[in-house]
């Protein structure tokens, strides 16, 4: 990782020294720090949805022990060096704006763009030998309105979607 972190900070031309942080003080980290963390934070709550919708159990990790999101950070260090890390740098390095709040928004477009969720569902899947028969729910899932019932699974947007 420290070499990931040099990498990005030579790209970026942002000032990297070292990940230093107080998960009790986020205000006293760096700003580079304080976008790395949030930046993590993201990519944890994309990786804990993943694993619940698919029916892990977020709190039995591998890697990480001893908390409720062991496995949640596992998994998302899988993808950290790809997204998290690099959209904390790009955050940082457009001097506009919070750069929490860039960072989440660049690791929402990363998500989106690198089609994460499909390949931690994909790398879920492989790495627990599960068929694709075994994540199928037999439950038709219905959005609700106060009008209505309404099927989900559709993409109810008039605006033409762009692969």
């Amino acid at each position: 990782m420290k070499k990931i972190y040099a990498e990005e900070a030579a790209r970026t031309n942002v000032y990297w020294n070292r990940r230093s942080y107080d998960p009790q003080d986020f205000e006293s980290s760096d700003p580079i720090n304080q976008a790395l963390t949030s930046g993590s934070a993201a990519l944890y709550g994309v990786a804990h949805a993943v694993i619940s919708a698919l029916g892990f159990v977020p709190s039995l990790g591998i890697v990480h022990t001893g908390t409720d999101r062991s496995f949640v950070y596992d998994i998302a260090d899988l993808y950290k060096a790809e997204v998290s890390i690099p959209a904390a740098f790009d955050a940082l390095s457009a001097e506009m704006g919070s750069p929490s709040t860039n960072v989440r928004r660049n690791i929402r477009d990363r998500v989106v763009k690198e089609r994460i969720m499909q390949r931690m569902v994909r790398d879920l899947k492989y790495l627990f030998d599960v068929d694709d028969e075994y994540l199928i729910s037999d439950v038709e899932l219905m959005l609700w309105s106060e009008l209505e019932v309404i099927s989900s699974g559709v993409n109810w947007s008039e605006d033409e979607i762009t692969p």
